[in-house]
């Protein structure tokens, strides 16, 4: 699950941050607002998601933003 300040606002940055993950083949930010759900190739650790949403962060009119996440089973 997805969660942070604008993290919703961001998609491209999240999309991006979780598909240069090796071993990741999609990622869906639609199905399920507020999740991102991640289609990869078995090798991929839960750990290197969280770090990848950890990564996903800036500043916009002078605002910071960032996003992190946790795992939902």
């Amino acid at each position: 699950m997805l969660g942070g300040k604008y993290c919703e606002f961001y998609p491209k940055q999240v999309t991006d941050a979780l598909i240069k993950v090796k071993g990741v083949k999609a990622v869906d930010l639609q199905s399920m607002k507020g999740h991102a759900v991640v289609e990869h190739d078995g090798s991929v650790k839960e750990d290197q998601l969280l770090q990848a949403i950890k990564g996903v962060k800036g500043t916009k009119g002078g605002v910071e933003w960032y996003c992190d996440a946790e795992v939902m089973k």
